[in-house]
């Protein structure tokens, strides 16, 4: 079995030129995401949503590794940050709001463990993330 690098497969969008600007396309793509607030360098939600995201990342290559012989790297960590009040953001990032991601695996159109296609068909990423429990 041989190991796909969605990261050099995906070069042009998880290391771009650092010399000049590119437009891209980005095709459509699965992530794992937690949305939050507060300062991430200090807020104990932060730390738990990067904790949790790699834990169902791992879990989920791990799955398929087991059940579709396909294994890959996982991606690494992105984020969306803004605030309510944009004026706000620099100033203080206890206002911030944030998502959290990992891409998983590779594109929605590539990949074997996206979802089924009728409403109520859960598929592979699915019937993985249902295995999961709280305590």
């Amino acid at each position: 079995m041989s190991k796909i690098d969605f990261k050099k497969e995906l070069k042009h969008l998880y290391n771009p030129s650092g010399k000049e600007i590119s437009l891209v396309d980005v095709p459509p793509m699965n992530f794992v995401m937690i949305d939050g607030a507060g300062d991430p360098n200090t807020a104990k939600e932060y730390e738990e949503a990067i904790e949790a995201l790699y834990a169902v990342s791992y879990a989920l290559k791990f799955a398929v590794k087991k059940e579709q012989a396909i294994d890959y790297g996982v991606m690494p960590l992105e984020g969306l940050w803004w605030a309510d009040d944009m004026s706000d953001f620099a100033a203080s990032k206890d206002s911030w709001k944030w998502t959290a991601d990992v891409c998983y695996a590779c594109p929605v159109s590539d990949c074997p463990e996206a979802g089924g296609k009728e409403e109520g068909d859960a598929g592979f990423f699915e019937s993985q993330v249902s295995k999961f429990r709280r305590r």
